[in-house]
């Protein structure tokens, strides 16, 4: 009877205890057992892991089940009374709790897997959230540091770590600087924001970039400058962060002012899709504003365009894009008249043909005497691959004739049967019955002269 009674406080803790539960407890240090014997008493498990008492010494008792402490104790005291006369009471199960100090305080349990996202939630705070800093400390280490607003909201998953017991939250409002915006700001003026802000989060606190197209357009975003004034310094930033640098940290009294892209009027003639004035914003580059109005028509070239600025001429190549060859920057200024010269390239193309004539050579391709023939629409019924005649001005300006035979690219890929064709070229299919090649020449030469004459077919 007496010893049923020694053992009630246990049996009583252990009937609040599912089946289920009783397994995956074990004692932990802070917890109080009483050991009914000779030589036993209640004990505090120590820090350590250990209980101190008599006879037995030391004993590690943290970490296992009541029925390992028990038998634990019973082999330490072995030497000293019988086994069976060796019992363990839970006398006090200690709560595993985490600590919190600052705007939010108390002992609050820890329920098990539980994050510092779910204790927050579940906290009462008076101050605004963006404006609060959470710390967690482990062991006497800072080992976690977050905005409380952007852990709540999700936006920092990777400071929402797992607590354990006796880990201390700490929170702590933010210290505050005042700052003043101007420019395409949402919300301009003096605004009071975190300590150690950057400029772009505090454009962000102030609604962003508001500015018409600027605000959907995004590569006239790119455009917009960003400066910070500091007394008699000036900082200019780019519109985006660049994350892979420090942080530009703001400081009380500076002002951060979002200057809009520069408007330009530029007018645009000669022969391009929709001639007239054009405003400019953002880029100003010279492939923009071609771009802007449509580019060349199908009788002009890029490759000779010409800039008048302020008496100034300037004769630009901006084909480059077109015709994979670098381009070539160029700047364009408010008040810039561009004009867009007429496409004067072309070959004459004679002989048996299905489509003689003058061809304009179009910006950014190489043609060779195999696209000669396939624009003419290909031989006539006549016609042959071979003895093809091209008369080209030599750089003393001398008709200079060759012949070539297409066939022989065309079977073996002969690459010098297939020469490049140049602008100012004549190209003969076929030889007319009782010419000889001199003949040829003579009238190839004369041909060249009436290409001045005679309109472009295409």
């Amino acid at each position: 009877m007496t010893r049923a009674l020694a053992l009630f406080p246990a049996i009583l803790a252990m009937a609040f205890i599912s089946p289920s539960e009783r397994a995956p407890i074990r004692l932990k240090r802070g917890d109080t057992v009483a050991v009914t014997s000779e030589y036993g008493g209640e004990y505090r498990i120590m820090p350590d892991g250990a209980i101190y008492g008599r006879g037995f010494g030391r004993a590690v008792i943290e970490g296992q089940t009541w029925s390992e402490a028990e038998l634990t104790l019973k082999r330490a005291l072995r030497k000293f009374v019988k086994e069976d006369e060796v019992h363990l009471i839970l006398k006090d199960l200690r709560r595993d709790v985490v600590y919190m100090v600052g705007l939010g305080h108390g002992s609050p349990e820890l329920q098990p897997d539980m994050r510092l996202r779910q204790l927050l939630s579940n906290s009462a705070f008076d101050e605004n959230l963006d404006q609060i800093k959470v710390a967690v400390f482990r062991d006497g280490k800072s080992i976690n540091e977050a905005i409380v607003a952007d852990l709540l909201k999700g936006d920092k998953p990777e400071a929402d770590i797992l607590l354990k017991p006796d880990d201390v939250i700490t929170t702590t409002p933010i210290p505050f600087i005042r700052i003043w915006l101007t420019g395409l700001v949402g919300k301009t003026g003096q605004m009071k924001v975190p300590a150690g802000i950057d400029p772009y989060k505090a454009i962000a606190q102030a609604g962003g970039i508001r500015s018409g197209d600027v605000e959907t357009d995004k590569s006239l975003q790119d455009e917009v400058h960003v400066f910070v004034h500091r007394g008699p310094q000036n900082f200019e930033l780019p519109v985006r962060q660049d994350l892979s640098k420090p942080a530009f940290q703001l400081e009380s009294g500076d002002t951060v002012s979002v200057v809009p892209p520069e408007t330009r009027r530029i007018t645009i003639g000669g022969e391009v899709n929709r001639p007239g004035e054009i405003t400019m914003r953002g880029d100003h580059s010279l492939l923009a504003a071609l771009t802007q109005i449509g580019g060349a028509n199908p009788n002009g070239t890029l490759t000779n365009v010409l800039v008048l600025r302020n008496g100034d001429l300037f004769k630009i190549d901006a084909s480059g894009p077109v015709g994979g060859k670098p381009l070539t920057p160029f700047s364009l200024e408010s008040g810039d008249l561009v004009y867009v010269q007429r496409n004067e390239r072309t070959y004459l193309v004679l002989g048996d043909v299905a489509k003689p004539g003058k061809v304009l050579m179009k910006d950014g391709r190489t043609y060779r005497l195999s696209d000669v023939l396939a624009d003419a629409d290909g031989l006539s019924g006549r016609g042959s691959f071979r003895r093809i005649t091209i008369a080209r001005p030599d750089s003393t300006g001398k008709i200079k004739v060759e012949q070539y035979n297409l066939d022989e690219f065309l079977k073996d890929g002969k690459l010098a049967s297939n020469p490049e064709i140049l602008a100012g070229d004549c190209i003969l299919f076929g030889e007319p019955k009782g010419m000889t090649f001199g003949n040829v020449t003579q009238a190839l030469s004369g041909a060249i002269l009436l290409q001045s004459v005679n309109g472009a077919r295409r």
